[in-house]
């Protein structure tokens, strides 16, 4: 049976994985270690794979052949750009082909930027131009997170939990549950990231958006709430809070 491809593979860690495909000889290795630490106090589980084992992504083997024992299908792509043989716009076309749902964002330079093509064509989601900050490649990582998961069906189906999302109505079975209307966002954005550990400063940024100031304590008030109204119809705590992070919904 032949092996299946990376976008086959499914993601069972609980933090949402960022996979960082890095140049092993590149000389600004102190900007991927500052990425990768930035993703990480952001909560997220952050992967990485030197630019020599392109070659196997492109020849669709599964991430099993990368030698990478923990890696597995990621939830966004940072692509290193400007790569000595191939050009980063080719390897992230190859990346494309393979991972066609994958979210990718292109670091590279300006010189490698063509007329004829671009790096939307290539098939990346954002394109960052060095010099950045690395607090601005966080936030395009949150928002392109957001939009990718925001693209779902309108109605969403759990265990007994029921949400349609056109009308905004919530149901356990066939009861009613009466939600307010960020209660009925955070209820969503838990069943879509389901057994997900969900940082909460990424359910602030969904529910409130990053410019306004709300701390941890709003947003642990909400989870309380909502988790006391599902607790009417389930006898199981089905909000679970993991301490120092944030929370998952498991039915």
């Amino acid at each position: 049976m032949p092996a299946p491809l990376p976008e086959d593979l499914p993601n069972r860690s609980g933090l949402t994985r960022i996979l960082i495909i890095r140049q092993e000889a590149r000389q600004s290795a102190a900007e991927l270690q500052a990425i990768e630490t930035g993703l990480r106090r952001q909560g997220y589980h952050v992967d990485k794979v030197n630019s020599d084992k392109l070659g196997l992504l492109a020849a669709h083997k599964a991430f099993s052949d990368l030698r990478v024992t923990d890696l597995r299908v990621p939830d966004l792509i940072v692509l290193d750009g400007l790569y000595p043989q191939l050009s980063s716009l080719e390897v992230c076309r190859r990346l494309r082909a393979i991972m066609r749902q994958v979210p990718i964002i292109l670091l590279t330079p300006t010189y490698e930027l063509s007329d004829s093509i671009t790096e939307y064509e290539a098939g990346a989601d954002d394109c960052i131009v060095r010099p950045f900050k690395i607090e601005d490649l966080l936030v395009r990582i949150r928002v392109r997170l957001r939009h990718t998961r925001t693209e779902k069906p309108p109605i969403l189906r759990l265990g007994g939990l029921t949400l349609d999302c056109q009308k905004r109505e919530a149901y356990w079975q066939v009861q009613a549950i009466q939600l307010t209307s960020k209660e009925f966002d955070l209820l969503k954005y838990l069943i879509l990231h389901y057994q997900q550990v969900v940082p909460r400063h990424e359910l602030i940024d969904h529910l409130w958006g990053a410019e306004y100031d709300v701390g941890f304590s709003t947003i642990d008030t909400y989870v309380c709430r909502l988790r006391s109204k599902l607790e009417q119809f389930s006898q199981k705590r089905l909000i679970q809070t993991v301490y120092g992070v944030g929370y998952r919904l498991c039915c």
